[in-house]
């Protein structure tokens, strides 16, 4: 695709979103921002999705799948890297 050139599936969201100049606005944010942006987008949208519906989604989504460690794990291995990160 030619630099400057929109490809159809993001016009087609900014058309949808009613705001052409959305990406161009998320852009200038600095990076904090932006992040504290997606996140409350993931929130709402995580709100809005009942557990039936994320069952339907794992039969049908490759990207919706059960994580290959337990959440136990991967959790203590965060607070870990924290701890770590503390000095404590």
């Amino acid at each position: 695709m030619p630099a400057g050139a929109i490809h159809p599936a993001l016009r087609r969201v900014l058309r949808e979103a009613g705001d052409p100049a959305l990406v161009d606005k998320l852009t200038v944010l600095p990076g904090s921002d932006l992040t504290t942006v997606l996140l409350e987008v993931q929130r709402r949208r995580a709100g809005r999705v009942t557990p039936a519906e994320v069952m339907r989604q794992y039969g049908r989504d490759r990207f919706a799948a059960p994580a290959a460690v337990g959440f136990g794990l991967i959790s203590g291995y965060g607070i870990d890297r924290i701890a770590i990160a503390s000095g404590v």
